[in-house]
């Protein structure tokens, strides 16, 4: 398959030094400073200090404030880093959003946040005070466990371990659902503010308990700076115990174990059938059946697909998204399938988003036309004005007779107060009907939905005639 638009990119800028003005190229970001690059032969002594900096990102013109330059021998990423004096910058969305917040910002609403805990109702102080003590009481005993095989070896605390995970781990886990059971009420009637504002405080109170998880630690710091990336959904596919701790281990599985995940990993199996499903309908005539995965993620539903040679040659398929390391992790995955199959895939990897798609004029002459269209997890953030114009675009890219699939968690979702309160993961929940209505105005479109096993995810097919 084809890179497409995937590369590594870098931002310019310039440094000023009183008159002086000195170009640069800033090749990444670290959480608080800049790994910079100069011309060759302008490489300035370590510890030389600047008086402001100028970036451009895409579109935009960012000033910064002093910075001194630390030099870095032999690193292949730059020449250096620029180390900021006299304010703390936080440099995590600079590559992905072209955005920076100035760390004093977080800080002027400590009032705000404090001030939470005076809306919170009595009720669910109490159940939420009970909670983190119940946790803690598993949490000692378990990690109890896990000290008294310290001197064992790797295998015999693994085994150890594990031996505890079968005997006692359901009933954690049965203790864990019982406390999810008695939120639901708690919170049934609240409002979006009143959830907010309970979720945070909800979260403040069990945040080690969070942190303990590989997948709630993921869910609520959000390295890549949304909820739902890739590395996400590859935890929730391989569907295993992982961490440290027996404690850790069992935070990580019960929410991976939960009915959205199913659905999860119910939907990446059902992809795959429709694909090919679609491939059977349209017959020899059309090879290969050309397809694309709107917001692909991992793109692990290939791996289903792709199960013999001849289907490197019945398949095209084009795989987008905005993150560029979901999209490295796509371009592994096609990899590892093209080397058990012994060929090459065709296809290609579109770095793309939501925004540039629906402002591109000719979206047929940028990437041409499909069989088969599906998104399985990108309409849950968009509202019902922009899902119905992503959706326009997307029909007006398949033949005639090819079809549109769209996944959407229902409003019924029994994993929806988990995700909310100890996620911090919030979707746009739809009915039938609101998920039908984004495609009433569709020209010569015939609409069905379905569920997958679980009944907590839809699946809208758009078909055109």
């Amino acid at each position: 398959m084809e890179t497409g638009d995937l590369k590594i990119r870098w931002i310019d800028g310039r440094l000023r030094q009183q008159t002086e003005e000195t170009a640069i190229h800033i090749t990444q970001a670290n959480p608080h400073s800049l790994v910079v690059s100069f011309a060759a032969g302008s490489v300035p002594p370590d510890g030389t200090a600047y008086d402001a900096v100028e970036l451009e990102p895409p579109g935009k013109l960012v000033r910064l404030g002093p910075c001194r330059f630390e030099a870095i021998a032999d690193d292949e990423r730059g020449h250096g880093r620029l180390v900021f004096t006299n304010q703390v910058y936080d440099f995590s969305n600079l590559f992905k959003r072209g955005t920076l917040v100035d760390v004093k910002t977080k800080f002027q609403q400590l009032s705000l946040l404090l001030g939470y805990k005076e809306h919170v109702e009595r009720p669910f102080r109490d159940y939420t005070a009970d909670l983190t003590y119940d946790l803690q009481v598993f949490r000692m005993l378990y990690d109890e466990v896990d000290r008294a095989s310290e001197r064992e070896s790797p295998q015999t605390r693994d085994q150890i371990q594990r031996q505890i995970l079968d005997a006692e781990g359901q009933q954690f886990f049965q203790f864990l659902d019982q406390k999810l059971a008695e939120l639901e009420p708690l919170v049934a009637e609240f409002g979006k503010i009143q959830h907010e504002r309970h979720g945070f405080y909800f979260r403040r109170q069990v945040w080690d308990v969070i942190m303990a998880s590989a997948f709630l630690a993921r869910t609520n710091l959000r390295p890549r700076g949304y909820a739902g990336d890739s590395l996400m959904m590859q935890q929730i596919y391989r569907n295993e115990y992982e961490g440290e701790t027996i404690f850790a281990r069992l935070m990580h599985k019960h929410p991976i174990e939960t009915a959205a995940a199913q659905a999860v990993r119910n939907r990446r199996t059902r992809i795959a059938e429709e694909i090919a499903q679609s491939a059977e309908e349209v017959g020899e005539s059309v090879r290969p059946l050309r397809f694309m995965s709107v917001a692909c993620g991992p793109a692990w539903e290939l791996r289903d697909l792709f199960s013999a040679r001849e289907d490197l040659e019945r398949y095209e398929c084009v795989l987008l998204d905005q993150d560029p390391e979901a999209l490295l992790e796509a371009q592994a995955g096609v990899r590892a399938v093209e080397r058990r199959l012994g060929g090459a895939m065709q296809g290609q990897f579109i770095k793309d988003s939501v925004r540039t798609m629906l402002r591109a004029s000719d979206l047929q002459t940028r990437w041409g036309r499909f069989h088969l269209i599906y998104s399985m997890g990108l309409f849950d953030y968009l509202t019902q004005p922009v899902a119905r114009a992503v959706l326009e675009r997307l029909y007006s890219l398949l033949h005639p007779g090819g079809k549109l699939i769209i996944g959407n968690f229902h409003v019924n979702n029994p994993t929806r107060h988990y995700m909310a309160y100890w996620m911090d993961w919030t979707l746009i929940y739809r009915s039938e009907e609101s998920l039908v209505d984004l495609a009433t105005s569709l020209p010569g479109a015939s609409i069905s939905v379905g569920f997958e096993q679980t009944d907590s995810q839809m699946f809208m097919t758009v078909r055109k005639r």
